[in-house]
């Protein structure tokens, strides 16, 4: 996650923090800490991909 997220333009990375936080109720401090490098539930991975695969094109999570 923490590789995907430094490698979004400024742009990408505003829409994708933005809708991360609304579309799944996560909080300001949950976003750093995975931005920092921490992992998330996994309960999240699937939503997480399918945020980013409409943002970017690609995928956070193996599948």
């Amino acid at each position: 996650m923490k590789e995907f997220i430094n490698n979004l333009t400024v742009r990408e990375y505003e829409l994708f923090r933005s809708r991360v936080m609304s579309n799944l109720n996560v909080t300001r401090t949950a976003f750093a800490n995975w931005k920092a490098g921490q992992m998330p539930a996994k309960r999240f991975r699937a939503p997480l991909n399918a945020i980013a695969q409409e943002i970017t094109g690609k995928t956070i999570f193996p599948e």
